[in-house]
C-alpha cells in the first residue's frame, strides 16, 4: 500500500483526458452527481431542517429545481446504487440488500450500458470519488464499469478518521485498533492522512482541476457522510474511536458531519466557478437512502431499511444553467434511476440496442415546470424480511410481512393528505387496493423472470462433466462422450481437472467447443490439447465475467491409479455471483480444506479406491462448509473401459446417504443427481 501524492494523483487524471474532440461534444454538458449517504429527508436548509446549517446545498436549491417527491431506488445502499449504475431495478440482478463487508463475490457485472460506459463511450472522462458498494470482487470494481478514474472504497463504509471497517460481532462491535485503510486508487491500494469527508472532497477536486474544456466529464462523488460510524469531524485523537459504530453517536455529531460533507460541496462548486464551467455543467444533488436513527427524516415516518416514506424518500437538487429555472420546486415524482435515463440524454449518448432502461428521463419535465406520471415500485428481501410497495399517482400500497399471525398486513395511503402514512384507507378504498396490489404482482413476475435469466443454472452430466449456464454464457466441465452430448450447449468455456480419457475426451472437447473458446487444462493435459491454457495449482485467471482458481487435487495414499501432488486441479469457479467447487480425483488434502465461502461444490467419492471415502468427504466438507453440496465421481468401476460386448455395471450408491445424514444437520443441503445412466 502506498499513499497518492498530489501531483501524482493529478497525473493519472491528466492522463484519461480525452483529446481535442469536434465543437457538438465540447458543447455537451458536464455532470457532476452528488451522493450522500444516509441522509434524512430533512436534514438541509432547503428542506426544512431547523438545527443544521446546509449554505452550500442550499444554494444548489436556489440556483436549480429542488424535487419534494424523489425517492431512492431502495431503503439501502448497495441496491440504491445498483439501480443508478444500471438505470433499472435492482431486483432484475439479484441485489436487494447491502453487499456483506469482505464478499468479494457478490455485485454487479458489468455491461455495455452501465452508466459510466454509456458516457466514456460518448466520449466523456468518467471520474468516481468515495463510495461503490456494488461489489468488491475484481470484476465489479468501478474500473470494469467504465470509470477512467476511482478513489475511494468498495465496501458499505469507513472509518473517518482509520478509513478502513470491519464486520461487527453478534453485539454490534468492533476493535477499532484493528482497522486498516480500504481505500483504494483504482485497484492500488493507498492511504490519506486525515478526515474521510476531506479525502474525498479533496480528490474530487482534483478530478476536477485535470479536465479541460475541450471533453465533458462525469463526476459521481459519494460521500460516505453522514454514515456510521458517527464520528464528527476535528475531533482528538482520544474520542474518534466507536466500538458500536451504530449505537453510538449524538444528533450534534451527526449534523457536525452533514454540515463538513456540505463545505466540501462548497469548495467544489467554488471549482466550477473558477474554472469557469459552473456554466455548462449539471449539478445533481440526493441520497441513497432516508436516514438513519440520529436524521430527520421529517415529515415522514420510520427510516432507512424500511419501504414507508421515511426509508425511501430522498432528497433531489438539480442545477442547470439555462436549462432550469433557479429557485423552482417540482412535485414530480422520481427514482435514483430516473437520474440515469436523464443524464444519459442530456449527454446525448446514442445507446447501444442492450440499454433498456427502467427509468425515464426527467430533465424536461423539470424544465418546463410540468410532472409526467409514474408508477414506482419497491421491495425489500433480506434475512426472512419483506416489504413490497408502489407508488401511483398520490396513492400508495404497502405490504409487510414481519411475523403477524395472518402473514402479512397491508396498507394504502394518499400521499398528498397523508405524507406521514398514519391513515390507512385499505378498509375505505378496497378497489384501489386490490388494483394496487396487482400492480405489484405484475412488477414482480418481471423482475423476477429476468432475475432467474440471470440465475446460474447447473446441468449434471455423466461421472465429473457438469454444464454451468449464466446470462447466456456456458462453462463446460469435464466434457466425455459416454453421456449423452446431443443435449449440451455449446460451451464459451472448457475446464479440464485430469488428463484421463473420462477427464480429458478430445473428441468430446471438439463437438462442444465453440470456435476460440478457451480450455483450461491441468499441467498434464498439454499434449493432447496443445492449445489449451494452462493453470497450475494456485493459478487465478479472468475469462471475461468468470473468475477460475485452479486449486490443488491429489491422491495420498499409494495405489493405482496415482494422482501426484501438482498434475490435477479442482477449481473455484466464480459466475454470477455464485462459487462453484469442483474436482475430480483428490484426498482432503490441505487445499481442499482451505477453500471457503463455496456456494456449491461438486465433491468427489473415489470408491471403491478407499481414497475418499464418507467419512473422509464429511470431514472435508464439514470444514468447507458450501451451501449446497452435489457428491459425484464415486463409481471408478462404472468409468471403466468396457470390453466389446460388455455392458458397465450397476453404479454404486454407497456413502450417498450416509453422507445427506451426516451433513444435513449441519445446514448443507447434500443433492443427490443421477451421474451414471443406465
Amino acid at each position: 500500500m502506498r499513499a497518492l501524492s498530489p501531483a501524482l494523483f493529478i497525473s493519472c487524471f491528466l492522463s484519461a483526458v480525452v483529446l481535442p474532440q469536434s465543437s457538438a461534444a465540447q458543447s455537451r454538458p458536464n455532470v457532476v452527481l452528488i451522493i450522500m449517504d444516509d441522509l434524512g429527508y430533512g436534514d438541509l436548509g432547503s428542506y426544512g431542517v431547523p438545527d443544521a446549517k446546509t449554505p452550500h446545498l442550499d444554494r444548489l436549491a436556489r440556483e436549480g429545481v429542488r424535487l419534494t417527491d424523489f425517492y431512492a431506488n431502495a431503503p439501502n445502499c448497495s441496491p440504491t446504487r445498483t439501480g443508478l449504475i444500471s438505470g433499472r431495478y435492482q431486483q432484475r440482478y439479484g441485489i436487494e440488500q447491502p453487499i456483506p463487508i469482505g464478499n468479494t463475490d457478490i455485485g454487479l457485472l458489468p455491461s455495455e450500458s452501465s452508466l459510466p460506459r454509456l458516457l466514456k463511450t460518448a466520449g466523456y472522462t468518467t471520474g468516481l470519488v468515495g463510495k461503490w458498494h456494488v461489489g468488491a470482487g475484481p470484476q465489479f470494481r468501478p474500473g470494469r464499469h467504465g470509470f477512467d478514474e476511482f478513489w475511494g472504497f468498495l465496501g458499505s463504509s469507513a472509518d473517518y478518521y482509520r478509513h478502513g471497517w470491519a464486520a461487527a460481532d453478534a453485539a454490534g462491535r468492533i476493535d477499532p485498533e484493528k482497522l486498516t485503510s480500504a481505500l483504494f486508487h483504482n485497484d492500488e491500494p493507498v492511504t490519506f492522512d486525515g478526515y474521510l469527508t476531506d479525502g474525498i472532497t479533496v480528490n474530487a477536486k482534483r478530478f476536477l482541476e485535470a479536465q479541460q474544456p475541450v471533453a465533458p466529464f462525469f463526476l459521481e462523488v459519494t460521500y460516505n457522510a453522514p454514515h456510521f460510524p458517527f464520528q464528527g469531524p476535528h475531533l482528538p485523537p482520544g474520542q474518534r474511536d466507536r466500538r458500536a459504530p451504530l449505537l453510538e453517536g449524538t444528533r450534534a455529531e451527526y449534523v457536525a458531519m452533514v454540515e463538513h460533507a456540505d463545505k466540501g460541496v462548497g469548495e467544489i462548486l467554488a471549482l466550477l466557478d473558477a474554472k469557469k464551467l459552473a456554466s455548462n455543467t449539471i449539478v445533481i444533488f440526493t441520497s441513497d437512502n432516508g436516514g438513519e436513527w440520529l436524521s430527520r427524516n421529517a415529515p415522514f415516518f420510520n427510516r432507512k431499511s424500511s419501504v414507508w416514506e421515511g426509508g425511501i424518500r430522498v432528497p433531489l437538487l438539480v442545477r442547470w444553467p439555462g436549462h432550469m429555472r433557479p429557485g423552482s420546486v417540482s412535485r414530480q415524482v422520481g427514482m435514483t434511476m430516473d437520474l440515469t435515463a436523464s443524464i444519459v440524454a442530456a449527454a446525448g449518448v446514442t445507446p447501444p440496442g442492450s440499454y433498456r432502461p427502467d427509468g425515464i428521463d426527467l430533465f424536461p419535465s423539470l424544465a418546463k415546470g410540468t410532472t409526467i406520471d409514474r408508477t414506482l415500485f419497491w421491495r425489500v428481501n433480506a434475512n426472512g424480511f419483506v416489504q413490497k410497495a408502489v407508488r401511483r399517482g398520490a396513492f400508495k400500497f404497502l405490504q409487510e410481512g414481519s411475523g403477524t399471525v395472518e402473514g402479512y398486513h397491508e396498507f394504502l395511503f394518499d400521499l398528498t393528505a397523508d405524507p406521514g402514512e398514519r391513515h390507512d384507507l385499505s378498509q375505505t378504498q378496497p378497489a384501489r387496493l386490490r388494483e394496487l396490489r396487482q400492480l405489484v404482482a405484475g412488477w414482480e413476475a418481471d423482475v423476477t423472470a429476468e432475475f432467474k435469466q440471470r440465475q446460474v443454472v447447473i446441468n449434471p452430466g455423466v461421472h465429473s462433466s457438469i454444464q454451468i449456464e449464466h446470462a447466456g454464457t456456458v462453462i463446460q466441465v469435464d466434457p466425455w462422450s459416454v453421456g449423452d452430448l446431443s443435449k449440451a450447449k455449446p460451451a464459451d468455456l472448457i475446464l479440464i481437472t485430469d488428463d484421463v480419457g473420462h477427464h480429458l475426451d478430445v473428441k468430446a472437447i471438439g463437438q462442444l467447443r465453440k470456435a476460440g473458446a478457451p480450455v483450461v487444462i491441468a499441467a498434464n493435459g498439454q499434449k493432447q490439447v496443445p492449445d489449451g491454457i494452462v493453470m497450475n495449482n494456485g493459478d487465478t485467471k479472468q475469462f471475461g465475467a468468470i473468475r477460475v482458481e485452479a486449486i490443488g487435487a491429489y491422491d495420498i495414499k499409494p495405489g493405482e491409479p496415482y494422482h501426484p501432488k501438482g498434475e490435477a486441479n479442482g477449481y473455484v469457479i466464480t459466475v454470477g455471483g455464485q462459487r462453484i467447487y469442483v474436482v475430480g480425483v483428490t484426498e482432503c488434502v490441505p487445499e481442499v480444506r482451505a477453500v471457503k465461502n463455496v456456494d456449491v461444490a461438486f465433491f468427489p467419492l473415489n470408491l471403491p479406491l478407499a481414497r475418499m471415502e464418507p467419512a473422509a468427504a464429511i470431514e472435508c466438507l464439514t470444514e468447507m462448509a458450501p451451501k449446497v453440496v452435489y457428491p459425484y465421481h464415486y463409481d471408478q468401476e462404472w468409468v471403466r473401459p468396457v470390453p466389446a460386448g460388455g455392458a458397465r455395471p450397476t453404479p454404486t450408491k454407497r456413502g450417498l446417504q450416509e453422507l445427506k445424514a451426516a451433513l444435513t444437520p449441519k445446514k448443507i443441503d447434500v443433492r443427490l443427481a443421477d451421474w451414471y445412466p443406465k
